[in-house]
């Protein structure tokens, strides 16, 4: 693996995490998750068609995938909301700072 100039970092929401869960059992073959189950819906894409590209992308840029629960989400819309004065639907409120390497 080549130093990139990036990193090329994944979220998921906890309830349907194919992909994070995928690089954390160090492979890349993704497991459906038949029935999503979080309030993110925009990323409760239980059999991504990319995934097997996505997790070697984030492999090829050292990086890596986490997920989230939905109880960190809604913190993370209150804290946008209260320090940036942002509201931040579900999905973006996934990145969470304090998990990133």
């Amino acid at each position: 693996m080549d130093d990139t100039p990036y990193k090329v970092y994944g979220a998921q929401a906890t309830g349907c995490a194919p992909i994070a869960h995928a690089i954390k059992r160090g492979t890349d073959i993704v497991k459906p998750v038949p029935k999503p189950e979080t309030i993110v819906k925009s990323l409760a894409i239980g059999t991504p068609a990319d995934g097997y590209y996505a997790i070697h992308a984030m492999k090829d840029a050292g990086a890596t995938a986490e997920d989230v629960s939905d109880d960190e989400v809604v913190e993370g819309i209150k804290l946008l909301a209260e320090y940036a004065g942002i509201f931040a639907e579900t999905a973006a409120a996934s990145l969470r700072p304090a998990r990133a390497n």
